[in-house]
């Protein structure tokens, strides 16, 4: 899993679509710094929603690939504290998506039914991820921190000490999967990646790693820095989508290098921009693709193992499923050694 940047949702949520947004950035979708939340709550950044945002190499272990449904079969399971654990978390981060920011549940998930089905695939997993934190208590216990948060907290990602990520045993170089197995709690992995490395965490000005940056900072598509996210205003400038209120449908349109206002199209409905100089972007749901920048049609986002593309037009993945090699791929986190 990635680390989910509330505040712009292009380091998740940034943890939906794990592509550069397009007409600059004007999608509101995730960004390659987006991220989805991970099993012990914490927040981990990519994509996608996304919202619910490193391009592999042969040193970062196994892109494990594994079918929908199969996740509780990968943890030791007993009494189904785990499934249960992992499913009120889910519950209760997709209610505060649709309570706070129905534009980004939107986005990313097209509904709250299908949030807590992906949430909950992404968050068994991680508790047989070999040097992991996390655990189901500890998720439990985030979980019930994340009910009682006023709206402007969880957008700023202010989900309270329950909800932090603890160091896993993982040392600086290791392979990994999420934050938690890391001793630094950041598990440095591109958007196009399985698999990760254990890097030093990362503050704002700092280089990007793989394409990614630690909680609290995004790196964002197309750039090489990390950054504090910022909820930018329509007419504010910008040079990302995390300079943007994406949680408010304000995107970022890089032509102009201003942020403009975003619209949530319907499945197969129109997309794009509203005009050759557009005022509005109309986004796709469900993590869908936008046929083109102006006049686009969406369409719906490819199903796990099925073929995707990490461009702007290209077929997504719904997270927390990210393309690797061209297909859409959940991760096991135990094949990344």
């Amino acid at each position: 899993m990635t680390r989910w940047v509330l505040p712009i949702f292009a380091a998740a949520l940034a943890c939906s679509s794990e592509s550069a947004a397009p007409m600059g950035g004007a999608s509101g979708a995730a960004s390659s710094g987006s991220s989805s939340p991970t099993a012990s709550g914490a927040h981990d950044t990519t994509g996608g929603a996304g919202g619910f945002s490193d391009a592999s190499s042969g040193s970062q272990g196994g892109g494990g690939m594994r079918q929908e449904g199969d996740a509780s079969g990968t943890i030791g399971d007993a009494g189904g504290q785990a499934s249960a654990a992992c499913a009120s978390f889910a519950a209760a981060v997709c209610d505060k998506l649709k309570t706070c920011t129905p534009f980004v549940l939107g986005v990313l998930y097209g509904n709250a039914i299908v949030c807590q089905a992906r949430l909950t695939l992404s968050c068994l997993p991680s508790f047989a991820a070999p040097g992991t934190s996390a655990t189901p208590a500890k998720t439990t216990a985030c979980e019930q921190s994340i009910a009682a948060l006023g709206c402007p907290q969880f957008l700023a990602a202010d989900w309270g000490p329950a909800c932090k990520t603890d160091p896993g045993t993982f040392a600086v170089g290791a392979p990994c999967a999420d934050d938690a197995q890391c001793a630094t709690t950041f598990c440095a992995r591109a958007p196009d990646a399985a698999c990760g490395i254990c890097q030093p965490s990362t503050k704002a000005g700092d280089p990007c790693v793989r394409g990614s940056c630690s909680a609290g900072t995004v790196c964002p598509a197309g750039q090489s820095t990390c950054i504090t996210p910022v909820p930018g205003k329509v007419g504010d400038p910008c040079t990302a989508e995390e300079q943007c209120d994406l949680a408010h449908a304000v995107g970022c349109n890089t032509g102009s290098a201003k942020c403009l206002s975003l619209t949530l199209a319907s499945a197969q409905g129109s997309c794009g921009a509203n005009s050759i100089v557009p005022t509005s972007y109309a986004v796709c749901p469900a993590s869908g693709t936008c046929s083109a920048l102006l006049g686009g049609r969406c369409s719906s986002a490819a199903a796990d193992n099925a073929s995707c593309s990490t461009a702007d037009t290209g077929t997504h993945c719904l997270p927390p499923a990210r393309c690797v090699a061209a297909r859409c791929t959940v991760v096991d986190a135990t094949s990344c050694r």
